[in-house]
């Protein structure tokens, strides 16, 4: 099970192990954050980041170009974003996602 961050834009998140995993064996691999525009599903960023030894990945998504949310040649100033955080699994644990979305503007 994945945990993301609820305060502000779920760019970092704890990998939650089953009993009887323990957290060498659990807190290994990697996880892929990938943020779209809602509704054109447009994808805006996808960063991987290494779950570490304490079963906690980070990922920091910043956007400086405004353009990246125009919708033909209006820039858009409001709007949603959906993240989707999936860690690809380990010897140990199977792949999982988890979806959230952020509002900006």
């Amino acid at each position: 099970m994945i945990a993301a961050s609820r305060s502000g834009t779920p760019r970092s998140g704890t990998l939650k192990r089953p009993s009887g995993v323990s957290q060498a064996a659990g807190c290994k691999g990697k996880a892929r954050i990938t943020v779209k525009r809602r509704g054109s599903g447009k994808t805006l960023s996808s960063r991987l980041a290494t779950v570490k030894g304490t079963c906690k990945f980070t990922s920091r998504v910043t956007f400086t170009n405004s353009k990246r949310f125009a919708k033909s040649r209006k820039v858009r100033r409001r709007g949603t974003l959906r993240f989707a955080i999936r860690f690809q699994g380990n010897a140990r644990l199977l792949p999982r996602t988890i979806k959230r979305t952020a509002r900006y503007g």
